[in-house]
């Protein structure tokens, strides 16, 4: 088997790889996934022309404290083990470009002072030397704080940090100018840096599931954004969407629910590329009455269920192409019969309103 490449071994039942392995030397591709591993040989990292290592789902505790000595790795995949710190020899992989350590134990560790004079932990240090990765996933694990060294990866294109217990993001985020994908939901982030609004090629941010009260008018300039989540935080006020002339023309998804807004500003009819609206289980009580116009003629689904509203503009009636309207559990006494010039519309939620009669913007009998 000298000449051997690849192999894959997954779902095997594996509690181990024999020590033998090593002999393989011309071994390019290494899976090993979905197996019960709980270490690896030591000869391992002796297989100088490995270029991609699957590991994930497996039973492991840690990776070789010398795997950095795999200076071909390009692909390293190892979620879903028991790892609770990546080894320091990480960093000696120039080559590696995706590095996938998602449903695992990992912490930053102590902070220390970094090359440069910042206070780096362990982790941003380790990996920020990774000159070529592109996509990183470290979601479900035990990270609470990111340092400055991360705004040295600047080839990032994907970065999952979902569930983690992450409080604050340096203003170094802003040098990921190469994200199109940024996932930090599930975190206990309390603030945005207003360096967010750097990431100007970014199309889906996921910022649901914080603790997020106030939200950087610098937001606005992502002009390529075509999903925002902002779903379960703790945001009154929409007034930092006001500025939407620089940028947000492109969003399509904007979601919004189960936060604390009071109001809507009139800006939102700017997003002329909206598709689905969810500004469900707020606190709104009033929408200004220009809030909807023909502009807003991509518009497919609106969800304002879930709060506090009396009336409804005539103006929803301009929405040319909406399909799904959520009007339930609000104050509504009636609607307006505009609502009849909404020739696409499919279907139309009104359970648990205040309606004594039914809506006169219907068919007669």
């Amino acid at each position: 088997l000298s000449l051997l490449q690849h192999l894959s071994l997954p779902r095997n039942g594996l509690r181990a790889l024999p020590s033998s392995i090593s002999q393989l030397r011309n071994l390019k591709l290494l899976d090993a996934s979905f197996n019960h591993l709980t270490a690896l040989p030591s000869g391992l990292t002796r297989m100088s022309k490995l270029e991609e290592l699957y590991l994930q789902s497996n039973e492991l505790e840690a990776l070789p404290s010398d795997i950095g000595s795999l200076i071909k790795l390009r692909v390293l995949r190892c979620g879903k083990n028991q790892i609770e710190r990546l080894p320091g020899s990480l960093s000696r992989l120039k080559h590696l470009q995706v590095l996938d350590c998602a449903h695992n134990s990992i912490s930053e560790g102590a902070s220390t002072e970094s090359s440069a004079g910042q206070r780096d932990n362990y982790l941003c240090q380790t990996l920020g030397m990774l000159n070529s990765l592109y996509k990183l996933s470290l979601a479900h694990n035990k990270i609470g704080a990111l340092t400055p060294g991360i705004g040295r990866l600047t080839r990032l294109t994907y970065l999952n940090l979902m569930h983690n217990q992450i409080r604050s993001l340096p203003s170094t985020i802003g040098q990921l100018v190469r994200l199109q994908t940024l996932d930090l939901s599930h975190n206990k982030l309390v603030s945005l840096p207003p360096e967010i609004g750097c990431l100007e090629n970014v199309l889906r941010l996921s910022l649901n599931a914080n603790r997020l009260k106030d939200i950087p008018p610098s937001l606005c300039n992502l002009k390529k954004l075509l999903r925002l989540n902002l779903c379960h935080n703790r945001v009154e006020d929409a007034a930092w969407l006001i500025p939407l002339g620089s940028g947000l023309h492109r969003l399509e998804v904007f979601s919004m629910s189960h936060n604390a807004l009071e109001n809507l500003p009139r800006s939102f009819s700017q997003l002329h590329s909206l598709k689905l609206l969810d500004v469900s289980h707020n606190a709104l009580s009033l929408l200004p009455s220009d809030l909807f116009s023909p502009a807003l003629g991509s518009l497919l689904r609106l969800d304002l269920s879930h709060n506090c509203l009396r009336t409804l503009p005539r103006t929803v009636g301009l929405l040319p192409s909406l399909r799904v309207l959520n009007l339930s559990e609000n104050l509504l006494v009636s609607v307006p019969h505009e609502l009849r010039n909404m020739t696409c519309l499919q279907t139309l939620h009104l359970h648990s309103s205040k309606m004594l009669v039914v809506p006169d913007c219907l068919p007669p009998n």
